[in-house]
């Protein structure tokens, strides 16, 4: 996949986004039991290779050559974990751009693992891709309105927990305007969850008389996932336009 110069020179500050998310995502919050289930099965294997084991690491790469979402996201989290024991990353000089450095290439297959496995439908990515691209969602409204989708696809998905994210932006007015209506429905969303963290703990005392509504709920993802952009052809809460061999190239 082609890329420019200018692109690659913000990575750095794409990826500070995901480091702020990425620990969050591996605590105990509930996806659906399709997603859980894989997710605990990647988690461990994560740890294993974090720790040095290089077998689980070749287990991880094995499944990421079969396009598993959940794996490539957790591929991704070892390439940037800093607390990590080294692990292979080698790749050929020519996947290098100019003036680029392996670093530099580390944020962009980590930031690329993401959007392809977000792609592929998997909640937590899609939330950490979001919230990664919340920092140049003023760039174009097309990339707006695709990283609105992502989060909502998220939650849609079974990752309530991005509702709060999203709705903490809404009430603050950080990167996106403010709308109390807007922050009040995700709060509603990610009730779904009940997972505490600060962006709950904003929303409970600003809307301290919400119980989570189901059919609310339901009915606000509808409505905002008919806004996004045609390219990727969402359909019943799934990106299906989405080509992923041409992703980490």
């Amino acid at each position: 996949m082609s890329i420019s110069t200018r692109f690659v020179q913000v990575f750095a500050a794409l990826l500070a986004g995901c480091l702020a998310l990425a620990p969050q995502t591996r605590a105990a919050d509930l996806l659906s039991k399709q997603w859980q289930e894989q997710r605990e099965a990647m988690n461990a294997l994560g740890d294993a290779a974090c720790k040095g084991d290089q077998q689980a690491y070749q287990r991880l790469q094995s499944l990421q050559e079969h396009q598993d979402p959940v794996a490539i996201t957790e591929l991704s989290w070892l390439t940037w974990e800093a607390d990590c024991k080294p692990h292979p990353f080698k790749v050929p000089n020519s996947r290098l751009f100019e003036y680029e450095t392996l670093r530099d290439l580390a944020y962009r297959t980590t930031y690329y693992g993401y959007m392809t496995a977000a792609y592929l439908g998997y909640p937590v990515a899609q939330a950490i891709l979001a919230e990664t691209n919340m920092n140049h969602i003023s760039e174009a409204p097309d990339f707006r309105k695709e990283t609105l989708c992502l989060f909502h696809l998220a939650m849609t998905g079974g990752f309530e927990t991005a509702g709060a994210t999203l709705g903490e932006r809404y009430l603050t007015g950080r990167g996106l305007f403010r709308s109390r209506a807007r922050a009040k429905a995700l709060y509603n969303v990610a009730l779904g969850d009940a997972v505490q963290d600060s962006a709950m703990d904003t929303l409970k005392a600003a809307f301290p008389d919400v119980r989570h509504n189901r059919a609310l709920a339901k009915a606000y993802l509808d409505k905002e996932l008919a806004k996004c952009p045609e390219r990727l052809k969402v359909k019943e809460g799934r990106i299906t336009a989405f080509d992923p061999e041409n992703t980490l190239q």
